[in-house]
């Protein structure tokens, strides 16, 4: 570990045990660094990003439970947060961590309580991160 640098996991409780989400990754990634000296955005991206992984693993399959409306939810929390954080300029850190899913993958579902739950936790994700990012 490189000096003046903070693995997450002590900074902010990022598992070791940590993944790279999304399809067609690898399941293991490097563990994220969080250094010592970060403003107060860069501490707050590192626990959104830890958010995301956290809700990709959890919502694993999400496709085919149609039955479990709150991983729907979960799901579309995860992306609204992927969106937006690309959308305020951190795409390049975001995709060190996940490959957000494709839109078209859930567009056939929106009409359903399944895709709205969907909707909503997007809603909320996108929402939610620009607040707490101070540009909402």
């Amino acid at each position: 570990m490189a000096k003046g640098r903070i693995p997450i996991t002590s900074a902010i409780g990022f598992r070791a045990d940590s993944r790279r989400a999304g399809p067609n990754r690898g399941r293991d990634h490097p563990a994220l660094f969080l250094r010592a000296d970060v403003s107060h955005s860069d501490a707050v991206l590192s626990q959104l990003l830890t958010l995301v992984c956290d809700l990709y693993e959890d919502t694993e399959g999400f496709l085919e439970r149609r039955d479990d409306a709150q991983l729907w939810y979960n799901r579309g929390y995860a992306n609204g947060m992927v969106n937006a954080l690309n959308a305020l300029g951190y795409g390049p850190q975001v995709q060190t961590v996940i490959e957000p899913d494709a839109p078209a993958l859930v567009a056939d579902q929106a009409l359903l309580p399944w895709g709205k739950a969907y909707a909503h936790g997007y809603q909320k994700g996108w929402r939610e991160t620009q607040e707490v990012m101070g540009t909402h």
